[in-house]
């Protein structure tokens, strides 16, 4: 009778599980001041910690479909980090120094996923790319800025886009030779910069001045920025659309962890024989 219960659960959470396996949730993930990894509302920009990943401050943020990872760069003292994170978790892994200098910072990240390229800017004006297994730089160009603070991949045209923080322009980068050439200005200084994977709309986190830091869409065509919302967070330096599993997904995985203790209580208890006993005489 066990044993037909355990099939049975076993056949019914296996047609959920496939019937949700590719329900993911997409959200826009940001890296604060406090190095916290948080997800952003697109509509309302109401900010939701995620976790603390223990290191920062971050200046940059990508995602990586292909190894479902995020990428983020720190910017310490003398020194620049390339980190994996883990947007379920915020559990974030150091795979390298990168700065060829002390006086060199990245200030964007941006992945290719058809290429499995990550690309980074260097504030020395060059396009770079990265090993994402080992951190090592490879040089693409200059960029003839040394203003760039945010970047992103548009998967479906093959475009690069990226700001330059002192005009406030959005830029076009030649990912082959690494030259940047203005399309229009956003009038918002940006940290961040993602597209959304189903929309294609280019969303950037910035601000007017001193003012208050806001979820903005961005055009790509004219440069100009639109606001969303304010976000009620300090200093987010970095943007990127994730997409993760739905949580339902975990608690199926939970019971199915469970479903071999159901077969082993029931080696737990003898079976004792009704059978003919020789008593002796």
């Amino acid at each position: 009778m066990i044993r037909n219960l355990t099939c049975t659960v076993v056949f019914v959470i296996s047609i959920c599980f496939a019937t949700i396996a590719d329900a993911d949730v997409l959200n826009l993930y940001g890296v604060g001041q406090f190095q916290d990894l948080i997800t952003v509302d697109c509509q309302t920009g109401q900010p939701m910690v995620v976790g603390n990943s223990g290191w920062g401050p971050f200046s940059g943020m990508t995602f990586d479909s292909n190894q479902q990872t995020l990428y983020a760069m720190s910017s310490y003292s003398f020194s620049a980090g390339l980190f994996s994170i883990d947007p379920m978790t915020a559990d974030t892994t150091l795979i390298n120094y990168v700065n060829r200098t002390s006086q060199e910072r990245f200030n964007g990240l941006a992945f290719d996923t058809a290429n499995d390229i990550l690309y980074g800017a260097s504030n020395l004006g060059e396009l770079v790319s990265f090993d994402t297994s080992t951190g090592d730089l490879t040089s693409i160009g200059p960029t003839g800025t040394n203003f760039i603070t945010g970047l992103a991949y548009d998967d479906a045209s093959g475009m690069m886009y990226g700001v330059d923080s002192q005009s406030l322009q959005l830029m076009t980068l030649n990912t082959s030779t690494g030259a940047a050439s203005p399309v229009g200005s956003i009038g918002y200084t940006v940290n961040g910069l993602s597209f959304h994977p189903t929309s294609g709309q280019l969303f950037g986190m910035g601000r007017i001045g001193t003012g208050a830091q806001s979820l903005i869409t961005i055009n790509r065509n004219t440069g100009a920025g639109t606001l969303v919302a304010e976000v009620s967070y300090a200093d987010i330096n970095g943007l990127a659309f994730a997409s993760v599993p739905e949580p339902s997904m975990c608690t199926f995985l939970a019971i199915l962890s469970v479903i071999p203790l159901v077969g082993r209580r029931r080696r737990e208890y003898p079976i004792v024989s009704n059978g003919p006993r020789n008593f002796g005489r």
